[in-house]
């Protein structure tokens, strides 16, 4: 006669489901829009705050002048992070009083990859407004000269300039030439056209590093192209070129009344449009960076988490 305990009971198993001996199933904490919005969020604010620091501020155009722009932008983002951070604490603040809630994760990752991507964005687009575009801003802000002759036209003249292109014939005079050094050596050359000595050496070349602190010898900028007639001014970081130029005047003396620092080259304008080219390719090169670095993080998130069994 069969046992009234049956099979399972003879088999050690209980004959009901006890409810109670159950772990409840962890919640899905990300799903697809979630990580959706973990990727891109942190990127489009980055790349709108880099955009911004890099380029709103062209002088040419008086809501970028303003900078209100770059404060909306920025205002935007804080309005964001504190959101994000609010979230953030609210949900731990959740758990840390009922057991039953979920992980704060979500909230706290965005939170600050947000920071992150912010104070990065500001960092970048501060160096690439620096490096790149202050260059064209301040060249394109200027005006533009050609023919000038440096035995007649002094340097209080050309105050305005931004490129410079002199008459056939003017050349460095490098056996003027002159190095001071803080550092690294400023060089400065004279630009001259002829063999009869001008009044005043108010155009000069400059470079650094190109020269020797104690000997003529410059060679900076396009020095030894033939067909190198002009010059992209200088308009910023002047005072240890002017001591170059101080030690020119005492030591062949010559008279420099109102100096007009100038890399030498052929081509000003291809070189100003370069600065603007180098500032789009750092800006999308480090934009599409961040998006990959930005997927990685998350990829990083999700893998702690699943190994955390979250």
């Amino acid at each position: 006669m069969q046992s009234a305990t049956g099979y399972g009971a003879a088999a050690g198993l209980p004959l009901q489901y006890d409810a109670s001996q159950a772990k409840p199933p962890r919640r899905r904490l990300w799903n697809g829009s979630a990580l959706w919005v973990a990727v891109l969020l942190p990127w489009a604010l980055f790349a709108a705050v880099f955009a911004v620091m890099s380029f709103s501020q062209q002088y040419s155009n008086p809501w970028f002048d303003s900078g209100r722009l770059n404060i909306a932008v920025n205002v935007l983002v804080l309005s964001v992070v504190l959101v994000f951070g609010w979230l953030a604490l609210a949900a731990w603040q959740q758990k840390s009083q009922s057991r039953g809630s979920p992980e704060p994760t979500w909230h706290t990752f965005l939170f600050g990859t947000i920071v992150l991507a912010w104070l990065l964005a500001l960092a970048m687009g501060g160096y690439n407004f620096d490096m790149n575009v202050t260059v064209f801003n301040q060249v394109n802000s200027l005006n533009s000269y050609k023919g000038v002759d440096p035995s007649r036209v002094d340097g209080q003249r050309m105050m305005d300039a931004g490129t410079l292109e002199f008459v056939a014939g003017t050349r460095l005079d490098v056996s003027r030439s002159m190095g001071f050094k803080n550092g690294v050596i400023y060089c400065v050359a004279p630009i001259v056209i002829g063999d009869t000595p001008p009044a005043t050496y108010d155009f000069w070349a400059i470079g650094t590093g190109c020269c020797s602190e104690h000997s003529a010898d410059f060679a900076c900028g396009e020095y030894d192209n033939s067909n190198a007639r002009s010059g992209l001014r200088l308009t910023s970081s002047k005072e240890y070129y002017a001591l170059a130029v101080e030690m020119a005047e005492a030591t062949y003396g010559v008279k420099a009344s109102n100096p007009v620092f100038l890399t030498w080259m052929q081509d000003p304008d291809v070189e100003v449009s370069q600065y603007w080219t180098d500032a789009l390719r750092f800006f999308a090169l480090v934009a599409v960076l961040y998006g990959l670095f930005q997927t990685a993080l998350v990829a990083a998130m999700l893998a702690v988490m699943s190994k955390l069994g979250w």
